[in-house]
């Protein structure tokens, strides 16, 4: 059996090694929805009926220079261009087989 390019006889990919770069992405997006909109809002809704000063929100992720948000885009950004070039090869093998 020669490399023509089939994968039907590769095993079946684990789903969490198939899907992990859109779980990072969403995962990414959840924390900073969270940060910097949904806990501002409760933390202004609290100190409201609490009736005590207000304090502002001081978002978790940019505390440290903000090393989570850079992070995570070089590990989002990376892999998905990374994604794009293995869907760009595939795409190219599958046109070579077919000329």
């Amino acid at each position: 059996m020669g490399d023509d390019g089939d994968r039907s006889a590769d095993p079946v990919e684990h789903w969490l090694q198939a899907y992990w770069r859109p779980a990072m992405a969403w995962s990414y997006l959840v924390v900073c929805v969270c940060d910097f909109i949904i806990f501002p809002a409760v933390n202004a809704a609290a100190f409201a009926v609490s009736h005590q000063p207000y304090q502002e929100w001081h978002p978790l992720t940019l505390q440290g220079g903000g090393l989570y948000h850079i992070a995570m885009g070089a590990i989002v950004g990376v892999t998905s261009w990374q994604r794009t070039r293995e869907k760009m090869a595939a795409f190219d093998n599958n046109d070579d087989r077919h000329n």
